[in-house]
């Protein structure tokens, strides 16, 4: 779900906003607040830094090492990395070029495979946590603003959660799953685009 980002100081990495959901202890509810998806920059080394350090708090969650590896390998412009981008979901709302780990959400991979389709390699939510809710889907919401088709390999356990989340499982590929953009949504984009390019 996109929202109106107001309050952000935006800059070059930041992507797109969403919500997601946080407990409140003085209400005993979840509330929805706002949360933003920035791009990894391999330039910046605040990101590499931010990224680097959550690989021992979260240590025990399931892609956290290859996620850090990610980072490492686009800082050093390796070329197995070509066409990769790294995301993080924080709930900062300005300063996107000083992440501060304590606020990174989570974390996703993707490999662009052309300028509207991309695989979801990798998504990963703060571990161990209840004080958030909606992390994975958030993620996955500034995603879907971005592209028309997201493919994935789903991890153990995870089906439903992707299901939730508009996926659905391609018959010819065990927990290989397909988000699509629906047709009409599609060509009011075009049609958006193209105004915005003839304007």
């Amino acid at each position: 779900m996109k929202i109106s980002p107001a309050g952000i100081n935006f800059c070059a990495n930041y992507v797109n906003s969403t919500t997601v959901r946080k407990w409140d202890d003085e209400r005993w509810v979840y509330d929805t607040i706002n949360a933003n998806l920035v791009k990894y920059d391999r330039m910046n080394e605040n990101d590499f830094i931010a990224v680097s350090s959550l690989e021992t708090p979260w240590r025990n969650s399931d892609f956290i090492m290859r996620l850090v590896r990610t980072a490492k390998d686009l800082r050093q412009e390796f070329r197995s990395v070509y066409g990769t981008d790294l995301y993080i979901l924080t709930s900062q709302t300005d300063n996107f070029d000083n992440l501060e780990p304590d606020k990174i959400l989570g974390l996703a991979e993707i490999s662009e495979w052309s300028r509207r389709v991309v695989n979801l390699n990798f998504l990963q939510a703060r571990p161990n946590n209840l004080e958030y809710k909606r992390i994975g889907s958030g993620i996955l919401d500034c995603i879907k603003e971005k592209y028309d088709k997201i493919l994935l390999s789903a991890a153990e356990g995870t089906d439903e959660f992707y299901k939730k989340n508009g996926f659905v499982r391609q018959s010819e590929f065990e927990g290989r799953y397909v988000w699509k953009r629906p047709i009409i949504d599609r060509i009011k984009r075009l049609f958006q685009h193209k105004e915005v390019i003839d304007a």
